[in-house]
């Protein structure tokens, strides 16, 4: 979200468009962009680089009814981008929650326009790639065995092998090289499962769980007053 005024999404839109493509321009002031400034600026991009359209792909969509001043306005502009090609924009939005969840949030005839795609958790070399290419030109590195632990725990959920390999790369010493074991893994467990937070915002958020969850979980909760 943009330094300036970080309610309105059109400041952000526009600085990374002009970032991705390289066009400096001086956006200094405190004065707020509009929609209509941001087409300005694709248009001109698109002009200048010879492409059809700019690409923007959104994720945590979820963040734009929380922190936008007008959430259901800027939907309504993504709905007239995606019935008016000459707007040469195209979107492509991602969120843990599903749509109908999200229109709950902020009713919309756009979303009846959307083609969903379904993404489940990442395969054993998907979380790989998504472990290994942070650390490209660095000194850090995982093992394959580590990174098989690491998917056998989080079953390639991607928030939380994003949360663990983070957490495990905290919990090491800094030092000219930095080799992730098995172990390491094992050590931040307990941290990810005491953080209610990971499990509210995604599988175990009150309107997910069914009968056979609900079981799961209360058989979690029972084991552990048994151990204590």
């Amino acid at each position: 979200w943009s330094k300036r005024n970080p309610n309105n999404i059109w400041n952000y839109l526009v600085q990374r468009v002009l970032e991705e493509s390289r066009e400096f321009v001086d956006l200094g002031g405190n004065n707020d962009y509009s929609e209509r400034d941001f087409l300005q600026i694709v248009s001109s991009v698109c002009s200048r680089l010879n492409k059809q359209y700019v690409f923007l792909l959104l994720d945590e969509l979820h963040f734009l009814f929380e922190k936008s001043e007008n959430p259901s306005g800027t939907l309504a502009s993504f709905r007239d981008f995606l019935n008016n090609s000459e707007n040469k924009v195209a979107l492509l939005l991602s969120d843990r929650y599903t749509r109908d969840e999200l229109e709950k949030r902020c009713p919309s005839e756009y979303w009846a326009q959307l083609s969903l795609l379904n993404v489940g958790p990442l395969d054993l070399d998907s979380t790989s790639q998504a472990i290994e290419y942070p650390t490209h030109g660095t000194d850090v590195s995982f093992l394959s065995e580590t990174i098989r632990r690491l998917y056998d725990v989080t079953g390639g959920y991607p928030y939380h092998v994003q949360r663990i390999a983070q957490y495990t790369l905290d919990n090491l010493y800094s030092g000219p090289w930095l080799t992730v074991l098995p172990e390491d893994v094992e050590v931040i467990i307990p941290k990810i499962i005491e953080q209610d937070t990971l499990f509210n915002s995604g599988l175990c958020r009150p309107d997910r769980i069914d009968a056979e969850l609900a079981e799961a979980i209360a058989a979690l909760l029972e084991w552990r007053d048994l151990c204590e």
